[in-house]
Formats: C-alpha cells, sequence, structure tokens
C-alpha cells in the first residue's frame, strides 16, 4: 500500500502473512479454504484519531483535514456494494489499535480497546438481520480516544510554543476532556514528524453468505462463533450478576447501611473492572500501539518543557494473566451505567472511600463463598483481588494512601521512574490520582 493511499481492495492472497502475524488460528482456517479473488478484501489504513465508525455508520479515511483532525468520508460507492449486509462488516485490526467508545452528556465511556488480531462487527454478522435491539450507538476511534497525561499541561508558554511550531489551534486545554482533542491535532500535523495510523481489513459479504451455506467454511464459520460467544460471557448472564447484586443491596438496608445511588453504581462499576468486563486505565509509557506516544513524549519534554513525568493514561482491561496493575479514577466518571440525577459523590471523594471499601468488603464477604459465584470470575475477584486507595491528601481515617507512595506499589511505574525518567518528579498532585483505585493481583 502505497504512502498515499489509504484504502484498497485486496485479496486473501496479499494479505494472509498479516493475518498470519496478528491472528495464526484465523489464518491456518483460512488456509485451509483457499479462498479466491472473487472474496474480496478491503484494507483500510486510518490516521490517528480518526473516526473509523459513528453511531453505528462506517466511515472511510481521507486526506484531508476537519478543522486540524483528520476528516472522514462516506465508503466509496464501488466498495460500498460489497459491504451491505449490516451496517459494520466484519472486520479484522491488523496494526495499532482502536476503542469504542460512547460520549455521554456528563462522562465518556470507553467499552473495549480492540488490539491486533481482534476482530470486530462479529454480533452484529452473527445476529439475524432483523433482532430485537436498538442500533449500535457507539463510536470507534482510530487509537486511544480516551488518553490523558497525569500531570497538567494548561501552562500558557509551554503551550504557546507548541501552537506556534505544530499550527495548532487549540488552546491549552484546562482539563483532561481536552487532551484527545488536542493530541490528534498533534499527530496530524505537518510538523510532528511520525504517521501514525491502525490498519484494518473488511472482508467483503461474500465471505459469511458462503460460510452460513457451504460446509466447507464451517471451521471459518465456528470460529467466528466462538470468538463471539467468548466475548457474550458476560452479557449473556449479566441478569443474574444484576440480581445478585440487587440482593447484595437488600442485604445492605437489612443491615441499616444506606449507601447513595452513586456510590453503589461505583462499586459494581469496581467488580465489573476487576473481573475484565469493563477497562480500567493503565500508564502506556513503551507502547506506541494506543497512539503516536514516543514523539508526543518528546515534543512535550523537549518543546513544551513539561516539569513532570509525561506519564500517559489509556484504557486497559485487567487481567490476572497480565503483569501489570490498572487504576480507576474517582474524578474520572467513566461508568458504564449511572443516574443522570445521582452522577455526584454526596461529600467529595475523599469521603466516599471508606463507604466505597465498605461496601466493597462486604460484597466480597456475603458472596464468595457462594455457590452461585464459586469458580466464577467474580469469585476470583472477591478472592484474589488486592485493591488500594490513593489521594494526595493522606488520612488513615480515610483509608488512603498518599499518591506519592504510588510507584511503591506499581513495579511497572517504579521502573519507568527510575530507567526513563529519573531526573522527572512524579505527578502525585494530578486530578486523575485524587482519589484513585489501584488494582492488582493479592501478593504482586
Amino acid at each position: 500500500m502505497s504512502k498515499e493511499l489509504l484504502y484498497k481492495e485486496t485479496d486473501w492472497s496479499s494479505v494472509r502473512k498479516i493475518v498470519a502475524t496478528t491472528n495464526p488460528p484465523l489464518a491456518k482456517i483460512i488456509d485451509a479454504i483457499s479462498p479466491d479473488k472473487s472474496f474480496k478484501l478491503f484494507q483500510v489504513r486510518y490516521p490517528y484519531g480518526s473516526i473509523i465508525a459513528d453511531k453505528g455508520k462506517l466511515f472511510f479515511p481521507s486526506h484531508e483535514l476537519q478543522g486540524k483532525k483528520p476528516a472522514h468520508i462516506e465508503i466509496p460507492a464501488e466498495i460500498k456494494k460489497y459491504l451491505k449486509r449490516r451496517e459494520f462488516p466484519l472486520s479484522l485490526l491488523t496494526k495499532n489499535s482502536a476503542e469504542i467508545f460512547k460520549i455521554m452528556p456528563d462522562r465518556n465511556i470507553s467499552r473495549f480497546l480492540i488490539k491486533p488480531g481482534g476482530l470486530f462487527g462479529l454480533w452484529e454478522n452473527l445476529d439475524p438481520a432483523n433482532n430485537e435491539y436498538v442500533k449500535w450507538v457507539w463510536s470507534l476511534s482510530s487509537g486511544a480516544r480516551s488518553i490523558y497525561l497525569l500531570p497538567k499541561i494548561s501552562n500558557a508558554k509551554g503551550h504557546k510554543v507548541l501552537r506556534k511550531k505544530y499550527g495548532l489551534s487549540s488552546h491549552a486545554p484546562r482539563d483532561w476532556a481536552a487532551h484527545w482533542d488536542l493530541f490528534v491535532e498533534l499527530a496530524n500535523s505537518p510538523e510532528f514528524g511520525e504517521k501514525w495510523y491502525n490498519e484494518l481489513i473488511f472482508f467483503s459479504d461474500k465471505w459469511l453468505d458462503t460460510a452460513i451455506k457451504d460446509s466447507a467454511w464451517k471451521d471459518f464459520l465456528e470460529y467466528l462463533r466462538s470468538c463471539a460467544w467468548d466475548e457474550s460471557n458476560y452479557w449473556r448472564n449479566k441478569t443474574t450478576f444484576e440480581l445478585v447484586w440487587e440482593e447484595f443491596l437488600h442485604q445492605m438496608l437489612h443491615d441499616n447501611i444506606k449507601p447513595s445511588i452513586y456510590i453503589s453504581l461505583i462499586a459494581k462499576h469496581l467488580i465489573l473492572t476487576g473481573i475484565g468486563i469493563v477497562p480500567g486505565f493503565h500508564i502506556a509509557n513503551g507502547d506506541s500501539s494506543f497512539a503516536p506516544l514516543e514523539q508526543l513524549i518528546k515534543l512535550y519534554i523537549e518543546d513544551y518543557k513539561i516539569d513532570y513525568a509525561p506519564l500517559f493514561m489509556v484504557p486497559h482491561m485487567f487481567s490476572f494473566d497480565d503483569a501489570f496493575p490498572i487504576y480507576y479514577s474517582l474524578q474520572y466518571p467513566n461508568l458504564l451505567e449511572t443516574v443522570p440525577t445521582s452522577n455526584k459523590l454526596p461529600e467529595g471523594v475523599l469521603s466516599a472511600i471508606p463507604e466505597i471499601i465498605e461496601l466493597l468488603e462486604k460484597f466480597k464477604n456475603n458472596f464468595a463463598s457462594e455457590s452461585i459465584v464459586e469458580g466464577s470470575p467474580t469469585h476470583t475477584f472477591c478472592t484474589k483481588m488486592e485493591l488500594l486507595y490513593f489521594h494526595c491528601i493522606e488520612k488513615k481515617i480515610h483509608h488512603a494512601l498518599s499518591t506519592k507512595k504510588l510507584p511503591e506499589h506499581d513495579a511497572r511505574l517504579f521502573h519507568l521512574m527510575e530507567t526513563k525518567y529519573p531526573t522527572f518528579d512524579f505527578p502525585f498532585s494530578s486530578v486523575f490520582l485524587k482519589g484513585c483505585v489501584l488494582f492488582k493481583k493479592k501478593g504482586s
């Protein structure tokens, strides 16, 4: 694919090496089928910050800018005729990442971060054409949409240097909600020095239409169904989990423990984060699959003259197989579900921490040994997860550790500070950290 070309029609023989690298099981299955050139594929590159899909509608990338951000266009007619089966075609991510997100009036929801080898559009394409559910409401971005620098980057002098050198229109961000817009502008500036993009392969309609009808394709169809089944594990059991949670809240009321609606929603969200259903955040430095991080770090050190270690936070799913901890910020309203009238902590973040701890400890004690959850991810959360709470104001009465001690509890963060940023201070007063929860395996 040439430097200028953002999308092209292709076939299996042309992309099999890429797929074999990112998703070996899928490549092996397709190799056995050996589809001919009539089974069209479309290889598409999206510059960082591009909106790949919005509210269920797929877009293609453009070299044009909308303001200072990558523009998107309707799918060209000569390609659209091969991608009409569903609003979003079956697709495979082969380079860097993409984030599924939803912008709500009171919060940005990060649903999932797709990584190389990940399939997308499974549910839409395996469901019946006319199902009972509403139109897909999520959006999909090239690279991480929920991305933040821990230190403040609102210094007018430093930002003026960036505006002049990189031709920015954005003003210095007052809060982290504006960080992504700024990073997208920087990454797409002609002066940035790095061309970052992710790459997807879209499967034409003929692939699934044939797989459903032709027994020779049964392994391909079974693989897709297996992936979709694994993805839907929690969502198929969501009603059961909600009933368990409701029963728990009834028990709390019986014990005269009456958390606010918002605190109970936070506690439930923390459980879902700990069992890997919804993402928390982790420090992404050293991994540019989320965004052109190395170049962004370089310009904030050399041009902006940042005072604190330039640590980037991006979404990440917790896994007991992963060596790194993740974070949830009580300052960042990333709840999957909430009640619009109740999304405030009545007495502030610091005072909320003991209530959240009490609720989670009660949940663990009441339900960890119950047969309904024994052996499940929820049981693992109750027995093997350690949650630590941090705030820049350390008060034992609130069970909050000082954010200055965070590197002591996160080995990867400690290593970064020692090896990459030995001359920088840790941004312990970051708003993100003023009431954050650290998830880690017990004993790690």
